[in-house]
């Protein structure tokens, strides 16, 4: 039976990298036009989080590292802005419902669509993954707190995610008074508010002496995208 099992896992696995061959050759092939609808899934990820159990005998943790490895190079492509973001989207949400246990995938998942693309809103449904698959890590939380307090101009709701990341071990003092500052809707100051930004950047492991060029982008009051003083209730339940 143990034999078998290996065996299964060994074709799997062969299974997996020819599909990441094929891929790689097909987009490296095609042409920057051609690509830009082209941000395919890791194959398999679109199965079931359960099925997907099953299928891979035992060597999750093994098929989370392939399909991590497979997300970030999308993810740190030089032309990561000729791809479709609805598409990317979609691959993100692929991956990230499956729980993998990486920190750094959901942060810079979010820091893409953020700043790259200028769609902050779509954060929120990576984050509250990451939370759930990560409960004890303040990174999450916190960047989703950012985006919501000063890049979505909702204090209110930014406040309830500083909050809960404060409540992580390790996680800087500050957050508590800030998350009590933003639920009061207090005045921040243009220096305050330059050393959240730094520290927000360099929590996440973006060096902005590398990317100078990297702005927070500003969504008017009347137009951000996030609910008033609430957070989607999955990410209540990951507190």
């Amino acid at each position: 039976m143990r034999r078998l099992r290996v065996v299964l896992a060994v074709v799997v696995w062969i299974a997996l990298l020819l599909g990441m061959f094929m891929q790689v050759t097909e987009r490296l092939a095609s042409s920057t036009a051609a690509r830009q609808a082209m941000v395919p899934p890791p194959p398999l990820s679109q199965l079931s989080t359960s099925v997907l159990n099953t299928l891979t005998l035992g060597y999750r943790g093994l098929y989370d590292d392939f399909a991590d490895i497979w997300l970030l190079q999308a993810l740190g492509d030089k032309d990561i802005k000729s791809f479709d973001p609805r598409e990317l989207i979609k691959t993100i949400r692929t991956v990230t419902r499956h729980g993998p246990k990486l920190e750094s995938l959901y942060l810079l998942s979010c820091f893409v669509l953020a700043f790259e693309f200028k769609i902050p809103e779509e954060c929120q449904a990576i984050i509250v993954d990451g939370m759930n698959a990560m409960p004890g890590s303040w990174r999450i939380p916190m960047t989703q707190g950012y985006i919501t307090a000063f890049v979505l101009n909702d204090p209110a709701t930014g406040a309830l995610y500083y909050e809960l990341a404060g409540s992580r071990p390790g996680a800087p003092a500050y957050f508590t008074s800030l998350a009590t500052k933003l639920a009061a809707r207090s005045a921040i100051d243009s220096n305050e508010r330059a050393a959240i930004k730094r520290s927000f950047f360099e929590s996440i492991g973006i060096d902005r002496g590398i990317r100078p060029d990297l702005e927070v982008p500003q969504v008017e009051e009347g137009e951000r995208q996030q609910p008033a003083s609430t957070m989607p209730a999955e990410a209540e339940h990951a507190n």
